[in-house]
């Protein structure tokens, strides 16, 4: 090599020396992110669209199949710490609903644990239930908050202490908090969908990213909306939640979400006992006459139809030697009264002492009554209910199986039948129902002695 092109070897101890504390300097001001740094930019995962899938009924209450991979993946990080990542849950990861509620039940202690380690919301968020008008709103806003809390990975927690603590009529669900608080000091928001005029905001729900629509760590919702009808469309979780919907995931998220306290479960029993091997027929008449507020869901006609409906319903399976019982629950003791004079007595099922819709002035005892007239709603056969009542709507939707809700103020009892497909509702009025065409209520029972129709039950 030319002499020239030489570098002494003391050139290049000098350049190192001179050049390398400053790259050492500029290296250590890049800011890199430890891997446990929470990005609120980020965007919720897109699930490709799956075949929908029908899931089967589920024999017992409370899910037992977790999915594998999520529950290892939960339990390797059960014994959280201030510095561990917080577990995640993502929806989209299971075949069935059951896997689902089972999963997010260990997702929900494990973040809850992770909290009291470190009780900052830089990892953890929450979504918060305001309880608020009747019984029957309140299931179906805890059903709908409960799936919007999967969907956002959130923690579900309850503001429910008016007019009583939800401790007084409902169990915690196994592997959920209901007393948990979210932390103090946390940047929180409240979304209030109450009023139809807001419904705007609710269908904007079909579009949103639920991260960039709500993004403090503690939002707090307020709403009467059942959300769960627009999951249904919605552009990213919609296929997802059809899937594990299908025709029995409702029923079985809400027997995991709404067991009865002991108290509740005291007047539940003896009725239930008393039913035996028999089949029971329930029935809501939901009127308004209690509170003066009416329900413009039904009208005089839709309801004497319905109780016609009931009363061949009952005498037909009497007539069939089914062993059947009537439970009746209405905010009319007029009404309970009406149907309660057409059966024989033996075989009426009433919750003492209860005839009246409830409101936040009754005792406590009152309102456990309420409970227990819609746990028993909901053990039914066959299920009578009033269209527009969330009481009614909720009841029914409790357990698969055959249900008649009656809705609206038709002018044609052939339009008076509310299809929910997904739970296994029946499209059209029964042909038995149909008699009352041609026998007032009071000679129903006899006729029914001598007239000929199908056999109830296909």
């Amino acid at each position: 090599m030319p002499q020239a092109m030489r570098v002494s070897p003391y050139f290049l101890v000098l350049l190192v020396c001179a050049v390398g504390p400053f790259l050492t300097w500029r290296l250590t001001r890049v800011n890199v992110p430890p891997c446990d740094c929470p990005r609120t930019s980020t965007s919720l995962p897109r699930p490709t669209a799956a075949p929908l899938a029908t899931v089967p009924s589920p024999a017992v209450i409370a899910p037992s199949t977790p999915n594998p991979r999520a529950a290892a993946d939960v339990a390797s990080r059960g014994n959280t710490t201030a510095s561990s990542v917080v577990p995640r849950f993502v929806f989209g990861d299971f075949q069935t609903m059951a896997e689902a509620v089972h999963a997010y039940s260990q997702f929900h202690s494990a973040v809850l644990r992770h909290a009291d380690a470190d009780p900052t919301c830089r990892q953890i968020h929450y979504v918060v239930m305001v309880a608020d008008e009747g019984l029957g709103n309140r299931i179906r806003v805890l059903l709908s908050l409960y799936l919007f809390a999967m969907m956002t990975q959130r923690v579900l927690l309850l503001d429910w202490a008016k007019p009583f603590p939800v401790d007084n009529i409902f169990q915690s669900p196994s592997g959920l908090n209901w007393d948990a608080k979210p932390p103090k000091g946390c940047a929180s928001a409240l979304y209030d969908f109450s009023g139809n005029k807001l419904n705007h905001k609710v269908d904007k729900m079909r579009e949103d990213d639920f991260e960039r629509a709500y993004p403090e760590p503690v939002v707090y919702m307020r709403t009467t909306i059942p959300f769960y009808g627009y999951f249904s469309h919605h552009v990213i979780w919609g296929a997802v939640f059809r899937r594990l919907v299908g025709h029995h995931g409702i029923p079985q998220v809400l027997q995991y979400l709404v067991k009865p306290a002991p108290a509740v479960q005291d007047i539940i029993g003896p009725l239930l006992n008393q039913v035996g091997n028999g089949e029971l027929i329930t029935v809501h008449l939901r009127t308004g006459a209690a509170d003066q507020r009416a329900n413009l869901w039904i009208n005089t006609k839709t309801l004497q139809f319905l109780k016609t409906c009931v009363l061949t319903t009952f005498y037909l399976k009497l007539r069939q030697k089914k062993n059947p019982f009537l439970f009746i629950a209405s905010d009319s003791p007029s009404e309970v009264e009406y149907l309660a004079k057409r059966v024989p007595k033996d075989r009426v099922l009433l919750v003492a002492g209860r005839a009246a819709h409830l409101q936040e002035k009754q005792a406590l005892p009152d309102y456990q009554k309420s409970a227990a007239d819609w746990f028993m709603l909901g053990e039914g056969d066959l299920r009578f209910g009033t269209g527009g009542s969330s009481f009614s709507a909720m009841a029914m939707k409790r357990r698969p199986g055959l249900t008649y809700l009656f809705p609206r103020e038709h002018q044609s009892p052939t339009h008076v039948m509310l299809t929910l497909k997904a739970n296994d509702l029946t499209p059209t009025v029964p042909e038995w129902c149909w008699l009352q065409q041609q026998h007032p209520p009071e000679k129903l029972p006899e006729a029914l002695q001598s007239t000929e129709f199908n056999v109830l039950g296909s």
